[in-house]
Order: C-alpha cells, then sequence, then structure tokens
C-alpha cells in the first residue's frame, strides 16, 4: 500500500492533535490521519492518545472509516 503523505502532512497534524508530538510511529499516522482513517479522541478530537489503549468502539470506527473512504 503506498503511504505516501502530502507535504503539509505533519505541520498539520502537529495543529490538529494537542499529542501529535508523543507519536512514534510518525510516518504511518500521518497516512492514517490524512486519509481519515483516524479522526481523533476526545470532544473535540484534538488527541491521538498514542499511549492509550484502543476500545473496540474505536477499532470499529476506524474499520468503518476505511471502508467507507475505499481505502482497502
Amino acid at each position: 500500500k503506498d503511504v505516501t503523505v502530502s507535504a503539509d502532512a505533519a505541520t498539520n497534524a502537529t495543529e490538529k492533535f494537542n499529542d501529535y508530538n508523543n507519536v512514534t510511529l510518525n510516518e504511518g499516522v500521518l497516512w492514517a490521519t490524512e486519509k481519515g482513517v483516524i479522526t481523533g479522541k476526545g470532544v473535540n478530537k484534538d488527541s491521538i492518545d498514542p499511549q492509550g489503549n484502543a476500545q473496540r468502539c474505536e477499532v470499529a470506527q476506524i474499520m468503518y472509516n476505511i471502508f467507507k473512504n475505499d481505502i482497502l
């Protein structure tokens, strides 16, 4: 799968997610946020929570986003 991202992806992620600097797998997260697979957590959807655990409903939303955006 081609996981290239735009030149502005890192800047956009840093501005949108208050905890983006804590992400260790930057390329994958950048791709997922740019493609709409990951939209953020919390009321304002302004965090990624890279150290947290994903709940079943969050994984279901990720799978739905993959299907909805015709990523696979």
